[in-house]
């Protein structure tokens, strides 16, 4: 199997930061932490950034096709994204599944 490397930024763009709020150290002390977002709307986020993507690549694709004047590369970025965005999520997805087929295998 492949192993897909993903740069920081690539990764920010695709899946939002969920604490992000001030930076860490700023602010008085004893200030609150930033609010961390369930992993359910992680998923969701995750989910429709990826779908995003897939929408933007198949409008930029069906331009390409029909002629319009849309450059070459934006096409292959925009497919390329969506790949990836989609392989995020299958990634999240089999991690969520193996850690459930973990838990179920616990003695109670």
């Amino acid at each position: 199997m492949e192993t897909l490397k993903i740069a920081a930024g690539e990764l920010a763009r695709i899946l939002p930061n969920p604490g992000a709020g001030p930076a860490q150290g700023a602010g008085p002390a004893g200030a609150a932490a930033p609010a961390q977002l369930p992993f359910q709307e992680l998923l969701k986020q995750a989910v429709t950034g990826a779908n995003d993507m897939a929408q933007k690549s198949d409008a930029l694709t069906k331009a390409l096709v029909e002629g319009k004047p849309v450059d070459l590369h934006r096409v292959m970025l925009a497919q390329q994204e969506a790949q990836i965005g989609f392989e995020i999520v299958l990634q999240m997805r089999d991690k969520l599944i193996s850690a459930y087929q973990e838990i179920s295998r616990m003695p109670m």
